[in-house]
């Protein structure tokens, strides 16, 4: 199933706003929350949200997380790592999946 949209960083301080707002306005069948950190897969599944697990710095994890359909990506980058190589590994694993915006 193509999800609409996928959040990234949704855990932090503006990912957690965005998906909140997503939660109280779009229904929880057309979106995604990624993190890098798996052990936050239950505070998404437990409230019915999709999880994928992302790792800017593993692009094996960003091919995977990606995978299955993306139309639109909600990138919140990190603060920590070389932020100008993530943000290129996510560039080119959200071409690789076809995301559209």
């Amino acid at each position: 199933m193509t999800l609409k949209y996928l959040i990234t960083g949704a855990t932090g301080g503006l990912g957690k706003h965005i998906l909140n707002y997503f939660v109280a306005n779009i229904s929880v069948s057309e979106f995604a929350a990624a993190s890098s950190n798996l052990s936050n897969r239950s505070l998404f599944e437990d409230h019915g949200i999709a999880f994928r697990h992302m790792h800017y710095d593993d692009a094996e994890s960003l091919d995977t997380g990606l995978s299955g359909g993306v139309e639109s990506l909600l990138f919140v980058s990190s603060s920590s790592g070389n932020r100008g190589e993530q943000h290129a590994r996510v560039i080119e694993a959200a071409k690789k999946a076809g995301v559209v915006s």
